[in-house]
């Protein structure tokens, strides 16, 4: 992985994070299981350790109520 694909991932991350305690003001436990994700991999888009599938930003879209 590209430092610059690196910088991207934790810029995403920090986003996801902010507009999870921001939008929704719900934990990351919570807002997992809404959106049928598991925990561990919502943890790790918002710490920049993992690479986003579409299934994954559509199933969070969702949680915030919006559509991809």
């Amino acid at each position: 992985m590209s430092s610059d694909e690196k910088k991207y991932l934790i810029a995403f991350g920090k986003s996801l994070k902010k507009l999870r305690l921001e939008h929704t003001e719900k934990s990351m436990r919570l807002l997992a299981y809404e959106a049928g994700v598991p925990p561990s991999t919502l943890c790790r888009l918002e710490n920049g350790q993992r690479m986003a599938t579409i299934i994954s930003l559509k199933r969070l879209a969702w949680s915030f109520g919006w559509s991809l």
